[in-house]
């Protein structure tokens, strides 16, 4: 799983907002003025470790104060992820019949699985949805939604378990 942020959430993380040694990240002032502090999972962990380490090794000195950093030691652009990530689309053979996957697809596919995760592990979604809410940093979770497609998996989970509160 990702953390689910908003790609300008990820661009703006400073070195103090990624607590590497508390597997936090601090996200400050984004949409609606709002701050939230996000638990990174063990593997993702793992890998901004090695990427901030990397980072250092090779950029030496940091011009800049952002935890993810352009070839240019600067804060990276919105235009260079997009760019970066249709590359990584291209390269892997990643097809799609309708629309070409678009980076913002990761935190709808964060928000699914979590949905799912809960639904399998039989909680009651209408009681949790308001820490997604939270953790996606939206006002209230009828926000949230819209985000939450009726993949088949879903709808099945759902029914099963409409059924046994009957």
């Amino acid at each position: 799983m990702t953390c689910g942020l908003r790609r300008s959430e990820a661009i703006h993380l400073d070195n103090k907002d990624v607590d590497l040694k508390k597997g936090i990240l601090h996200v400050r002032d984004t949409k609606f003025n709002k701050s939230r502090s996000i638990p990174i999972h063990e593997s993702t962990l793992n890998i901004l470790k090695k990427y901030d380490l990397k980072k250092r090794e090779v950029m030496g000195p940091l011009q800049t104060d952002a935890f993810f950093v352009s070839e240019q030691n600067g804060r990276i652009s919105k235009d260079a992820i997009g760019a970066a990530f249709r590359t990584l689309v291209r390269k892997s053979g990643i097809k799609s019949p309708n629309v070409a996957p678009r980076i913002h697809d990761l935190r709808h596919t964060f928000a699914v699985n979590t949905l799912t995760h809960w639904l399998k592990s039989g909680q009651d979604v209408r009681v949790v949805m308001p820490l997604l809410s939270t953790y996606l940093g939206h006002k209230k979770p009828s926000d949230t939604y819209w985000y939450l497609s009726a993949t088949k998996e879903i709808l099945q989970l759902a029914l099963a378990m409409k059924d046994t509160q009957r």
